[in-house]
């Protein structure tokens, strides 16, 4: 995979976590505290250098914290991931090991990227439920239960939605890695050409 592809790819990642550390935090300290800091950022006094480097240390953070987070899903994920390639019937520990074609490769490399995303965003909305619960229980005080109920709805919405694409995307994965297997363990045992 392209370093900048991943690096996107747990940009993405990041930015998702940040909301829910965003609002872990807003829970944490009083709303005033909270606007005192956006004032800061929000000051247009700040130099073009300066916007600059916050700018640049606020992508590195959402970095790494799409590091963090994607280990975290796929630390979560791993059983699934193993149950599915199981079911498969691929023997391969890796499918990035096999010997794929340009087009396979590009497929399998794209939907390597979709799954770690759709992992993350499955964990990343559970988390912001939660952290957007206590946010809402803590410091909003009209229309509280409507708010819950759309936060909770949607973030499970979302988890959801991912878990089913996710699934989908990995059977669908692994079936085809598996093909390839077969296809190169045919190709082995009579001494054909190469698929």
């Amino acid at each position: 995979m392209q370093t900048t592809k991943l690096y996107v790819e747990l940009v993405i990642i990041g930015l998702e976590s940040f909301f829910c550390i965003l609002l872990t935090i807003l829970s944490i300290i009083r709303i005033e505290g909270a606007k005192k800091i956006i004032s800061f950022f929000g000051n247009s006094s700040m130099s073009t250098a300066v916007s600059a480097s916050i700018a640049l240390i606020f992508l590195g953070s959402l970095y790494i914290m799409g590091v963090v987070f994607d280990r975290l899903a796929d630390i979560v994920f791993q059983p699934l991931e193993k149950y599915y390639r199981k079911k498969s019937g691929l023997i391969v520990r890796s499918i990035m090991l096999l010997p794929f074609k340009k087009a396979q490769n590009d497929f399998m490399i794209y939907s390597r990227s979709r799954l770690r995303i759709l992992r993350a965003t499955i964990v990343n909305s559970l988390l912001t439920m939660v952290a957007g619960i206590c946010f809402i229980s803590l410091h909003i005080k009209e229309n509280k239960i409507e708010l819950l109920l759309f936060v909770i709805f949607f973030c499970l919405f979302v988890a959801c939605v991912s878990l089913v694409s996710f699934a989908k995307l990995l059977v669908e994965t692994y079936n085809k890695a598996r093909d390839v297997e077969k296809n190169l363990t045919i190709t082995y045992i009579t001494g054909g050409p190469p698929p």
